[in-house]
């Protein structure tokens, strides 16, 4: 069915209503997070006060209570600009004389949240004319999804986590579940850049493919998340199984966590995918990660920020130095170039394997090596 637009001017005062009463709202199951930061949302307030145009946003009056006549209002497009404006109202930011642009605006306003305006100001906000495109009752969500997809091909592309957020079904919702965890947190993890863009949701996607399906191409990673969403939407019969060996695998890692050396090892994404894969592989063959391996793991973190490529012969290695020389060099190549191309990840799997489980390094022959890096 066919449906219709209507260009419309809204007072701010009026959205900021619709909003206070639930009228308005944001659909986050097809929407991207916030990708705005306080001084995108400062210069739209600087906008506004210079009663300077902003651009439209699109609403959709998906329904209408029969009883009570109250009216569900989506969002399409334009919430980072409605959230930016009932924020600023809301008392939850400044506008930092840093973010502003104009000399003048920056001497009248900076520093200033709404409740330091004076009345004339505060006026011009609550009865600022917002161009709104509303789009009648004929269109359906997928509709919907459709026009929020292809209105968001602009700098701020969507990216693909984004769009699979439009796909939500029972593996993305464990993926999210996993991303919110105390372990990320605790490692300090996820960038603010990476919550905005859902990185953290598609880097836990990874890791749960990890456990189903061993490692994987990061080039191929792509087909595989969205196979997965496709796959497990609405039937997921092993999802307790996968959310436990998840969980179970981040209370192991936690444990290498006070080491300090380690902790900034495996907060690197690259590490860390490999850690994961190390302590799969472990509880996967029936055991558990020994304080002899977490002592093993923080030698080898010192061994490696020493290790260069360098002739051996300059070191004067030991056979058994040398041994555990060349898997080091294996493990630094392995973790320079094509980090996630798939011969690499194995490869550093491999080293850890056999560094932390298949080969009993004394305590002695390990420390000599460190010192001869160490002085080179």
């Amino acid at each position: 069915m066919s449906f219709q637009y209507n260009d419309v001017k809204m007072q701010v005062r009026l959205i900021h209503t619709m909003s206070n009463s639930k009228e308005l709202i944001v659909d986050d199951t097809y929407q991207r997070r916030s990708v705005w930061l306080e001084r995108d949302k400062v210069r739209l307030i600087e906008t506004m006060l210079l009663n300077y145009v902003i651009p439209s946003v699109f609403f959709w009056q998906s329904s209408t209570d029969p009883e009570t006549g109250q009216a569900s209002t989506h969002i399409v497009d334009g919430q980072q600009r409605i959230n930016a404006i009932l924020e600023f109202i809301d008392g939850e930011f400044l506008l930092n004389e840093a973010d502003l642009i104009e000399g003048t605006m920056k001497k009248t306003y900076g520093g200033k949240g709404f409740a330091n305006l004076d009345d004339e100001d505060k006026q011009r906000v609550w009865n600022y004319n917002m161009a709104v495109i509303q789009i009648d009752l004929n269109a359906t969500r997928a509709d919907i999804i459709k026009m929020f997809n292809r209105l968001n091909l602009t700098e701020y592309n969507l990216n693909a986590q984004e769009k699979r957020n439009a796909n939500r079904g029972l593996f993305h919702d464990l993926a999210t579940e996993i991303s919110v965890n105390n372990f990320w947190v605790d490692l300090d993890f996820f960038t603010a850049n990476d919550l905005r863009r859902m990185q953290d949701v598609q880097y836990c996607a990874n890791i749960l493919l990890l456990w189903k399906r061993g490692i994987i191409e990061q080039s191929n990673a792509v087909r595989v998340i969205n196979k997965a969403y496709d796959e497990y939407n609405v039937v997921y019969d092993s999802v307790e199984t996968d959310k436990e060996a998840v969980i179970k695998a981040m209370d192991s890692i936690s444990k290498l966590l006070d080491d300090k050396g380690t902790r900034r090892f495996i907060k690197k994404k690259t590490q860390n995918y490999t850690i994961f894969s190390f302590v799969f592989f472990l509880h996967r063959s029936g055991k558990e990660l020994s304080q002899d391996m977490i002592n093993k793991l923080a030698v080898f973190v010192r061994i490696y920020d020493k290790f260069k490529n360098e002739e051996t012969s300059d070191l004067d290695l030991s056979i058994h130095e040398s041994y555990i020389y060349d898997l080091f060099k294996k493990y630094k190549q392995a973790s320079s170039e094509g980090v996630n191309k798939l011969a690499n990840r194995v490869a550093r799997f491999d080293v850890l394997k056999k560094f932390l489980v298949e080969n009993s390094f004394e305590a002695a022959v390990l420390e000599s090596l460190f010192n001869k890096l160490d002085k080179k």
